[in-house]
């Protein structure tokens, strides 16, 4: 009994290892595609910060504007809103509302296209559209929130892209003023040389908000900054990239304690950190090649979100459509003892898998040889394993 009782906990550590996070390259899986623009029947464009909130989806579409929520998980829309007509109405992120008016009123950002410098409040539905002047009446890019009345923003005009603003806003009645905890101004002039696309304040370091250069191929900066301070921290470049028109480094976000660096035209960099303000190593790439094999894509990315897990994931791109992306399951597998066998199943439905062991998970899992003979019981593949004498533990997986 002690071995089998052995055999089925330490199953359970290994099914506990594999939930580890991010997404490792191999186990992405491409959920649902929502796409706002084809449910209101017009026509789709580029898909521009797409965010998780409350587990809903919020795809925003400029160009021709519109937005929508979604549930996780469900291509229909709880909610549609379309401004395809009102370039005013024009908005580079949509959320909601944080604290207890989360679900009673949404916020959007300006119009680049009509050059508008306010904020927009819709209800929770997206009906009944008010708007307030921005701080400096400066157009506002993507924002997040960093408590329930507080946000931080990047701003589209030109000549002042590389500053950061932190903002209070009053929802009832609707107003967004400067705040100068940083200092008078009510914002901070950042190192980024060219333009910031989209600003996001970090999880497990949820005092400091994350950032990188757009349009800048050349060893693209990112950084941290300090959100009680404004005092801001190089963490690192991005390396040689390529793209143009809008390209570069456009999200740049925390979850986890692991920092992701989203690209336009180059695929997604997952760093671990030592601290909110250092990198470790380099823990994951997501290559161009396999998120457009995943999405069917070959356009650029314009937006990443990541739940706080790292199991599910936002990409939002060209043609109207933004992608839900996931983890894929790893198989089930029953662990049981006949005589001096350990006996294997998982479902028939997954072929070719190969049988690895280890006796020490710190040592690595290595492929069995000989592979042992795998019968078909039913609905279930099978395979016995003898146990060698002595041995008190050991630790199996699949792999295809």
């Amino acid at each position: 009994m002690m071995k089998t009782e052995l055999i089925l906990m330490t199953t359970c550590l290994v099914a506990s290892l594999a939930q580890a996070t991010p997404i490792q390259p191999e186990k992405l899986l491409l959920g649902v595609t929502v796409q706002p623009s084809a449910d209101l029947g017009i026509s789709g464009n580029s898909m521009f910060n797409p965010r998780f909130f409350d587990s809903k989806i919020y795809a925003n579409q400029i160009n021709v504007a519109c937005f929508g929520r979604y549930p996780s998980g469900s291509p229909i829309p709880e909610m549609l809103v379309d401004n395809s007509t009102n370039n005013s109405m024009e908005h580079r992120m949509v959320a909601p509302f944080r604290g207890s008016f989360s679900s009673t009123y949404l916020l959007a950002s300006s119009s680049a296209a009509a050059s508008t410098t306010n904020f927009t409040r819709y209800d929770f539905d997206g009906s009944n559209p008010v708007t307030t002047d921005a701080p400096d009446w400066l157009t506002v890019s993507a924002f997040d929130w960093v408590d329930n009345d507080t946000i931080i923003y990047a701003v589209y005009t030109s000549g002042y892209r590389n500053r950061l603003y932190l903002a209070d806003v009053a929802a009832e009645p609707f107003t967004v003023t400067k705040n100068t905890l940083w200092n008078a101004d009510g914002y901070a002039a950042t190192g980024v040389s060219k333009r910031i696309r989209n600003v996001r304040t970090g999880d497990v370091f949820s005092g400091f908000a994350y950032y990188g250069d757009a349009g800048q191929n050349t060893n693209p900066n990112f950084y941290a900054l300090n959100l009680a301070t404004g005092v801001e921290t190089l963490l690192g470049n991005a390396g040689t990239l390529t793209g143009s028109g809008s390209y570069g480094i456009w999200t740049v976000l925390e979850r986890d304690g692991h920092l992701y660096v989203q690209t336009t035209d180059n695929g997604v960099q997952i760093y671990n950190m030592t601290d909110a303000t250092t990198l470790g190593s380099l823990h994951a790439t997501y290559t161009k090649q396999e998120l457009d094999a995943l999405t069917g894509g070959s356009a650029q990315y314009f937006g990443l979100d990541v739940t706080p897990d790292g199991k599910t994931m936002l990409l939002g791109g060209l043609g109207g459509s933004v992608f839900e992306l996931l983890e894929k399951s790893d198989p089930s597998v029953i662990i049981s003892m006949s005589g001096e066998n350990v006996v294997l199943s998982w479902p028939a439905s997954l072929t070719n898998m190969i049988i690895q062991s280890t006796s020490d998970l710190s040592m690595g899992f290595a492929d069995l040889d000989p592979q042992p003979a795998v019968v078909i019981d039913g609905e279930m593949n099978t395979a016995a394993i003898a146990v060698s004498a002595g041995v008190d533990r050991a630790f199996f997986r699949l792999r295809q």
